[in-house]
């Protein structure tokens, strides 16, 4: 197999789309996390799974999937001139009100990114 060449490299985009959101009072634009983004919400998720005082593995676990929500969410979610809408805990607020605006949000971008059970079944088995 011959060696790639850099100038035959097409460099992706981060995926985007337009997704209405009545409960926001119009559109937003989804983004995928880029890499960088998603090692660091990664190991914070790992940390965050470790049990505190008093608190069962499960709630651990529990606690670090909701925060790491929120994290993607504010990283993600962008407005006007593509700059996050609102930070970890104004989404906390607003998932509050609209659980599953919140969850739909979440999982689009999920879906933006290619991780689906599918393929993190398929991660785990190759490596």
């Amino acid at each position: 197999m011959a060696l790639v060449k850099r100038s035959d490299i097409q460099i992706p985009d981060i995926p985007r789309e337009v997704e209405p959101v009545p409960e926001l009072g119009g559109s937003v634009i989804l983004i995928g996390l880029s890499l960088t983004d998603r090692l660091a919400n990664d190991a914070l998720s790992r940390l965050d799974q470790k049990p505190g005082d008093g608190e069962t593995v499960e709630d651990a676990h529990a606690r670090a999937g909701a925060a790491g929500v929120l994290r993607v969410l504010s990283k993600c979610v962008l407005g006007e001139g593509d700059q996050p809408l609102m930070n970890q805990s104004e989404w906390n607020a607003f998932g509050t009100k609209h659980p599953l605006v919140s969850i739909r949000l979440f999982n689009r971008i999920q879906r933006l990114d290619g991780v689906t059970a599918q393929g993190e079944a398929e991660l785990e088995k190759n490596s």
